[in-house]
């Protein structure tokens, strides 16, 4: 008798697993949330290589956020900061962003610049318009982000700036390539 017992006090936390896991599993497909494996340092010290994050699929990108898109001029999707959206004025000078005239207050850049690591890469800057100044990473723009009738257009950095293949590289992200919207971390 005891032994039935024991067995019934087994199977109840296996069934409730199991329903739990079920239940996590629909609120993850309704909800429209992906899970996401930071893969590199462009986005130290916010998030570091091998952190997991949960992302949530919305139209709702604000400057600020940090997003999850594809983008196809990587094989892999990516994970930035959005710093301007369309009709914003954008300008990097001496590693400082600078957006419609302003310095973020969403970005500690004293903080962050102890953080930046120099790993140049190979290809070009992107520019949307030629201009006589070459642009480098640290001094970057004046752009003006465009409108686009049938989509918003996002200008993305990593935080780790000197190390990050962002817009300044591949150029805006559409609305339509966000996966998602950060919301949550897991820290290893």
């Amino acid at each position: 008798m005891v032994f039935l017992k024991n067995i019934k006090n087994f199977a109840i936390p296996k069934t409730l697993f199991a329903i739990i896991s079920f239940v996590c599993i629909l609120i993850f497909i309704i909800c429209k949330i992906r899970i996401c494996h930071v893969t590199s340092a462009s986005m130290s010290p916010t998030f570091n290589t091998g952190d997991y994050l949960l992302a949530y699929k919305t139209k709702n990108i604000k400057r600020g956020d940090v997003i999850f898109f594809n983008t196809q001029h990587s094989t892999m999707d990516m994970l930035k900061r959005c710093v301007a959206i369309s009709g914003d004025t954008l300008l990097i000078r001496n590693d400082t962003l600078f957006v419609n005239g302003k310095a973020p207050r969403w970005i500690n850049v004293r903080k962050l610049k102890q953080y930046f690591t120099d790993n140049s890469f190979s290809i070009p800057l992107w520019q949307p318009t030629p201009t006589k100044k070459k642009w480098t990473v640290s001094d970057y723009g004046e752009i003006v982000i465009p409108y686009n009738e049938s989509t918003t257009l996002y200008f993305v950095l990593g935080d780790n700036r000197l190390n990050s293949l962002d817009s300044r590289y591949f150029g805006y992200v559409k609305s339509s390539d966000i996966l998602g919207k950060i919301i949550f971390s897991i820290k290893w």
